[in-house]
């Protein structure tokens, strides 16, 4: 069901009790839509209008109305009978808007609601819509956005400069360039060109607001004086590029819209200001050679220099590329289209001559002006680092800017990800200027490569004691080994074989660097011993490289007093220098090195066993042994046949062995030491997790990395399994694991990530604990179900399930796991019947119940018979006894079969809803109190309805004509008195009022945590004490206020290495009853099983496999497919049995995390959020989009289609109802084809393919 209202924060989140509005078809009942369309009767929104300039000046009142109007804003869906009616709401909605703020100074207090008003005008409106309004509102409409989005931006850069706590501004300002971004990305549903003032306005905003007075406004204060706060605050914040990342890719989107405009001012600016930088570095030269006294130069020009080239290059960096994650980097369609626009102005050999100089002003080469826009931005960034690099050898250091080279490096690395090397075949159109520059096997392309390595090869020279610096620097240079075809050139250098030969000597200054610069530095050295090469040449380079690493690290710990010399710094510092570089060469893995990788890694884990004895009072030594199993195990896991495996896993159970007695003789000496162990439970955690992972990913059955390697042990006769090694660990980590040891949020959420995985994959273990830790365990589950968050609760409640099923397998009534799991039903059944929780746990708490019941079935009647005894009220106890009759209706006694859970929990959703609430504790009766009885013409109230339900059945009334404190009385005799038509009774809804003959002021707040709760009357200003406050009980169960709770929605910070795929996997086990079905294929459709309640149907392996040759053709070679909502079409293009479907990369969108287990494939998808996807997911970066909405309504088909959009170069093949025909044809374009795609279930609904392009397949 659509929602009504979008979530457009927390404060306006949906509650799901609205359910309790909807008519039996989950849709709103027709006096809601009635009550949303009535304006002139009943929800007038020029008065709520009105109302908002009357009380603007009142900052909390104003924020209210303006809550209320933005959430009107986001009204979207069946409430509208049709599209006339939508188009009119919207015109009406601008109209308001533009007549509210024309002319007035906004306050501070109105800028966010302002914002968010906008916001969700744009966001829940189809575009179609939109581009119905009439021409001259849509421009005033877009002009408003302009200006405001200018204004605010200033105001926001003010907010900064005055130190401000609460960014107002800054907050609406972020939404408004959101909003932006939503409307350019669908630019081809609008006037062409309509974007692009707008754009260069808002883009010459920003730059201004960065720059330096004169050009620019950056540090002044509202009089125009600059603040010398500057310097203090930002030490104080993250760096730029992530603190701001939202807003610089807003503008950079913004940029490329207006590429024309925009890309040359950048250009412009930035040799500008390289050229001032040079100039004042040399005035600054000359004056030291008269002074040498650095304190007699005024810094403040170089300082401005220095932050007007940090912004620059920022903005220049998002809007040239983007940075995505897991997906191969494209230019921009926008910037391509400019290049190839101009490419006849061009003058080739001119603009190679100035990329090619970059310690000459680009003005000072002959034609300058006919050069690629594109690549001279570039040029201007060269120059920027060449002016650094002779500053450095011109002993100027102490002057430079650590922040500028960061930025530097920063620009080069996005850069080179996209630019370098490009790859034509994947685009239609390629620049002439940027493939000559920046192609394959092209002379421009070795000379960028050999610059930016010398580029990386000074800075770790010069700023090896900048720590951020450096790491940048050595990011730059794993982006140019990370892909074989750059590694191939940078191999080829010269500065290449010497930075190795320099880091594997540990010459200075290389061996000042931090551990975690030399672990990248070590990832990149051997990423880049993987290019091509011969085998000579390639055995010389891990001769110079890897070798002196082992044969240190043997050479000292084969000493024999080295247990006497392990604690000398410079041996404790050897030995830190090796177990970094053993993470850095794992963090290198790919699956064409990880045969050899790994056996080069176990030769030294059995080593570093041996130092967890000689290190064991040296906590950082011991968490960084752990941690490169922790990183052997991530990286190379998934990739290791079985005796591989059994050799790690070995390994592994080894070092727990020995941690654990180590920990032991430790936690005799020192009781205290509690929280010194957090890192080491983390890391431990972690591994076991990365262990577990080999159970549901896993690559090596149908791979040859290894070859012939696998030999030894057989299956039959392994020794440690993967199981023995996890619960080994637990056994280690549940006695330490303390309540105060859990209030550290990440150690929490990753130890019950563990236990529940282990529940969840080995429930037959648990009942084979010893007693001490099966115990532990058991208060482990009930302390994270009653006293953590929500997060960690659902994780319980996902562990119990499989505990109970397992129980029920075992018939062994007299167990500890029986009796533990009769006490968990006593805690869930009160979860969710008694207690308060969060809404979104009823699914996990219903499935838990519900096995539990299955166990336990003589001990949940007497729960039910003794919850039902305790009630006095005969309608509550008549409304509890027919609620739990339905739960449980069958005439069959409840088992664990999979039909009758479905049922189970359809039912419960029903059983939530008709109970919550009823069984709180008693609350205050509620009343209200309409404090202006009498005052002349200002405040007679007439109450024509009021009716308001409590928990226990009493309301609180007006019955007179004049407002007074109501009686009291049962709830009956108000709706006998006054009847009224609403389909829910006792529930307050409609309402109206005059105050003589003029309507004063009624604004309820739509959040639906509060629907109508606020209901307040205004007048004249020393009326405001009069409001009359009122809070609706709708299903209300801890006291009249709805509000929900902001922690249980906090999102939970996952440690840094965990595999993003077992993060719900959880979901995964709980939905797969059918524990024969065979894994061996873990991409066969129907692997993961069907979830009727997120509408998955998979489609038969023959459709699949259909429509998987479909799209591998159409993507062609190298071509990029995303499957939206079509796991089984994603399974069949991985299973290997389409022809070609291995030249092609496929991708699957879905909101079902189960998923996730494929990892970077797999790209977490919200249809209710259409555009909110991964950065790494680039605008048109698909040859073809395969989409299946999961609902039939033409609003989930809507949002889709912004997806498909975004995601398309242009192909879009759509499978859907045939009742979708008319609105997929308005969307997307697309035409029916005569293919009839067949689902493993038999669809009530007809199901069609529609496609934007021939095709004889799908039309045969």
């Amino acid at each position: 069901m659509p929602p009504l209202l979008s979530e457009c924060d927390r404060s306006t989140r949906i509650n799901p009790r609205i359910k309790h509005l909807m008519g039996s078809s989950g849709l709103p009942c027709d006096c809601i839509k009635q009550l949303f369309l009535i304006r002139s009767q009943i929800f007038p929104l020029s008065l709520i209008e009105a109302i908002h300039r009357k009380i603007r000046e009142d900052s909390d009142m104003a924020q209210d109305s303006l809550q209320c109007l933005a959430q009107l804003a986001s009204m979207h869906g069946p409430v509208f009978p049709d599209e006339t009616a939508q188009v009119s709401y919207l015109a009406h909605m601008v109209e308001g808007l533009l007549s509210t703020i024309n002319g007035i100074e906004i306050e501070d207090s109105e800028a966010v609601g302002i914002s968010n008003i906008i916001s969700n005008l744009i966001t829940m409106f189809p575009r179609s819509i939109l581009t119905a309004l009439p021409s001259e509102l849509f421009t005033s409409f877009i002009n408003c956005l302009t200006l405001l989005t200018c204004s605010f931006g200033r105001s926001a850069a003010l907010e900064e400069v005055l130190d401000k706590d609460d960014m107002v501004y800054m907050e609406a300002y972020d939404r408004l360039l959101e909003s932006w971004l939503t409307l350019v990305q669908d630019e081809e549903h609008f006037p062409r060109g309509c974007f692009v003032q707008p754009a260069i306005q808002v883009f010459n905003s920003y730059i201004q607001c960065h720059l330096a007075a004169p050009d620019g406004t950056r540090n002044l204060s509202v009089n125009g004086i600059a603040s010398h706060e500057e310097e203090e605050i930002n030490e104080l914040q993250e760096d730029d590029r992530e603190l701001f990342s939202d807003q610089l890719s807003s503008v950079g989107v913004l940029g490329r819209v207006a590429a024309d405009h925009c890309i040359p001012l950048l250009t412009s600016l930035l040799e500008d200001r390289v050229n001032r930088l040079h100039g004042q570095l040399q005035r600054t030269q000359q004056h030291l050679m008269a002074s040498s006294d650095l304190g007699s130069i005024d810094r403040k020009v170089l300082d401005d220099l220095y932050e007007d080239i940090h912004w620059l290059i920022l903005v220049s960096g998002y809007l040239l590329a983007d940075d995505p994650q897991g997906e191969t980097p494209l230019i921009p369609s926008e910037v391509m289209e400019f290049s190839i626009k101009h490419s006849t102005e061009v003058d080739i050999n001119t603009t190679l001559q100035i990329l090619g100089s970059p310690g000459e002003k680009a003005s000072s080469i002959p034609g300058c002006n006919r050069t690629d826009s594109v690549i001279r931005l570039l040029s201007a960034v060269l120059r920027t680092s060449e002016v650094e690099s002779r500053a450095t050898r011109a002993s100027l250091t102490e002057l430079l800017s650590p922040q500028m080279g960061k930025d530097i490096v920063w620009f080069l690395r996005r850069w080179a990800k996209t630019y370098l090397l490009v790859d034509e075949k994947l685009y239609e159109q390629i620049s002439i200027p940027l493939s000559t520059a920046f192609g394959a096997d092209t002379e421009g392309a070795q000379w960028i490569v050999g610059y930016l390595l010398e580029k990386v090869i000074n800075n770790l020279s010069v700023w090896s004691s900048e720590t951020e610096l450096a790491n940048d620097t050595v990011e730059l240079l794993v982006t140019l080994v990370e892909k074989r075809e750059r590694a191939n050139i940078v191999v080829q250098c010269e500065g290449w074989w010497s930075l190795a030969k320099q880091f594997a000597s540990r010459s200075p200054p290389l061996h000042l660097l931090s551990s975690s610069v030399q672990r990248s530095l070590m990832k990149a050295l051997v990423l880049g011993g993987f290019a091509n090469m011969d085998s000579d040449t390639k055995q010389q380079y891990w001769a110079e490289v890897l070798h002196p690493l082992q044969q240190r690290f043997l050479n000292l710990i084969n000493q024999e007093n080295f247990a006497q010399i392990s604690q000398e710094e410079a041996v404790k510092q050897e030995i830190v220098a090796t177990l970094e570089a053993l993470c850095g060469i794992a963090e290198a893995t790919q699956i064409d090195n990880v045969a050899s990788l790994f056996s080069f890694l176990m030769d030294f884990l059995s080593s570093c066993i041996g130092l967890m004895e000689v290190y064991s009072n040296t906590p950082e030594t011991i968490n960084l042994i752990i941690e490169v199993f922790v990183e052997v195990a991530h990286k190379q896991i998934c990739y290791l046949g079985e005796t591989k495996s059994m050799k790690l896993y070995e390994a592994c159970l080894t070092l727990l062995q020995v941690y654990s007695k180590n920990n032991q003789s430790r936690k005799r000496s020192d009781a205290t030491a509690e929280e010194d162990q957090y890192q080491d439970l983390l890391l431990i955690m972690e591994l076991l997790t990365n262990l577990l992972s080999k159970e549901f990913i896993d690559f090596s059955d149908n791979d040859e990395v290894f070859r012939n390697q696998e030999q030894g042990t057989p299956a039959s006769n392994r020794t440690v399994s993967a199981a023995d090694v996890v619960l080994y660990g637990v056994n280690i980590v549940l006695p330490l694991m303390s309540q105060d040891l859990l209030k550290f949020p990440s150690l929490c959420n990753q130890y019950y990530k563990l236990i529940t995985f282990i529940c969840e994959i080995f429930p037959e273990k648990i009942p084979q604990l010893p007693e001490d830790l099966f115990k532990s365990l058991m208060f482990s589950l009930e302390l994270g179900m009653t006293s953590m968050s929500s997060e960690v609760s659902q994780l319980c409640l996902e562990a119990l399930s499989p505990l109970a099923e397992q129980c029920a397998k075992n018939q062994e009534k007299d167990s500890p796991l029986f009796i533990a799991t009769r006490h968990f039903l006593k805690l869930v059944f009160d979860m969710l019947v008694l207690q308060k929780h969060n809404t979104e746990m009823t699914v996990a708490a219903g499935e838990a119940l519900y096995t539990l019941v299955c166990l336990h079935q003589a001990e949940y009647s007497e729960l039910v018979e003794t919850l039902l005894s305790s009630q006095r009220d005969a309608i509550i106890y008549q409304r509890l006894a027919d609620a739990f009759n339905k739960l449980t209706a069958s005439s069959t006694p409840p088992t664990m079969d999979r039909k009758q859970k479905v049922a189970f929990l359809k039912s419960l959703e029903e059983f939530v809803a008709n109970v919550g609430g009823l069984l709180c504790q008693e609350p205050e009766l509620l009343t209200f109190q309409a404090g202006a009885e009498s005052r002349g013409n200002e405040a007679l109230i007439c109450w024509e309805c009021l009716i308001v339900r409590t928990r226990n059945g009493r309301i609180g009334s007006s019955l007179s004509s004049t407002s007074a404190l109501p009686d009291q009385f049962p709830i009956s005799k108000v709706t006998q008195t006054f009847p009224t038509s609403c389909p829910w009774e006792r529930q307050l809804w409609l309402y109206k009022f005059q105050v003589h003959n003029q309507m004063v002021a009624v604004e309820p707040d739509f959040s639906f945590d509060g629907v109508l709760a606020n209901l307040f009357v205004t007048g004249m200003e020393s009326q405001r004490e009069e409001l009359v406050w009122m809070e609706d009980c709708f299903g209300s169960q801890a006291g009249p206020s709805l509000t929900m709770s902001d922690s249980d929605d906090d999102v939970p910070t996952l440690s840094a290495h965990t595999l993003a795929a077992l993060q719900e996997f959880y979901h995964e086990t709980r939905t797969r009853p059918d524990q024969d079905r065979t894994e061996s294929d873990p991409f066969a459709v129907g692997a993961v099983e069907e979830d009727w309640r997120m509408s998955q149907f998979w489609y038969s392996d023959e459709t699949a496999a259909l429509l998987a040759e479909e799209v591998v053709r159409e993507a062609g070679e190298g071509g990029r497919i995303a499957c939206v909502s079509a796991p089984s079409v994603y399974q069949k293009l991985k299973q290997g049995v389409v022809d070609g479907s291995d030249r092609v990369s496929a991708f699957v969108l879905e909101y079902d995390r189960r998923f996730a287990t494929y990892a970077d494939d797999f790209i977490f998808y919200d249809y209710n959020k259409p555009l909110s996807l991964p950065s790494s997911v680039a605008p048109q970066s698909f040859d073809i989009v395969l989409a299946d909405p999961p609902y039939l309504s033409e609003e989930c088909l809507s949002k889709v289609a912004k997806t498909i959009k975004y995601l398309s170069k242009g192909k879009v093949l759509l499978c859907t109802g045939a009742i979708m025909e008319n609105v997929a044809k308005e969307l997307l374009d697309v035409k029916m084809c005569s293919f009839l795609p067949k689902h493993n279930r038999n669809l009530s609904n007809e199901f069609r393919c529609f496609i934007n392009y021939p095709s004889s397949l799908l039309w045969s």
